[in-house]
């Protein structure tokens, strides 16, 4: 696969990635305790980057969120004492992103094309960093779902069509993600992008 025929920054999720992401948030919801075991799988059809079967391992907190290419598993850590369980939802299609995704799963594209040899391994799972989020892999990750997140939030806030239209015109960062971004102008030229994008497809 050539890399340039890879589009980074608006990865496809296709509607059974998102369904398995509910699910896989329901359960989570229902387990009561995390132990690092395996709590949901099934197959997903990732679109054009094929069909795996992918598992949701869930951890107690704190643990890393993250997902294993080589197993295909979902690794997701559970706080018990957060009862909001939209989140997990948004970590779920996070993290399936990086399973169907070439840039991740392709180890030529990862070690060669994009240089992941020379990130330091703390870097990965840093949140913190400025650069975590300029990865290749980690731009369409998060452009996929905080998009979609923040057309959802304003709905469920109670926004009308046009406000929301208002605000996708011209968006502001609100959050620490579109924070880091929103000083790379290339990227947030893409946000803007994939944005606009999300509010169409939910708005019509």
């Amino acid at each position: 696969m050539k890399l340039n025929s890879l589009h980074e920054g608006k990865f496809p999720i296709t509607p059974d990635m998102a369904n398995f992401a509910v699910d896989g948030e329901r359960k989570i919801a229902s387990t009561k305790e995390a132990t690092g075991e395996v709590v949901f799988r099934r197959e997903v059809d990732g679109g054009k980057y094929g069909k795996k079967e992918i598992k949701i391992a869930l951890h107690p907190a704190p643990h890393r969120n993250y997902a294993d290419v080589e197993t295909n598993t979902i690794h997701i850590s559970k706080n018990p004492r957060q009862p909001y369980y939209r989140q997990y939802e948004s970590m779920i299609k996070h993290e399936l992103v990086h399973l169907f995704d070439p840039k991740v799963t392709d180890k030529n594209l990862r070690n060669k094309s994009w240089g992941v040899e020379n990130v330091p391994e703390d870097l990965l799972g840093r949140l913190s960093d400025k650069k975590y989020y300029e990865l290749p892999w980690e731009v369409d990750a998060y452009m996929a779902t905080r998009a979609e997140d923040h057309i959802k939030n304003m709905i469920r806030k109670g926004y009308d069509k046009e406000q929301i239209r208002q605000i996708v015109s011209e968006p502001e960062p609100t959050t620490e993600y579109e924070g880091f971004i929103h000083g790379n102008k290339k990227l947030w030229r893409k946000y803007k992008r994939v944005l606009h994008d999300e509010y169409k497809k939910i708005n019509g």
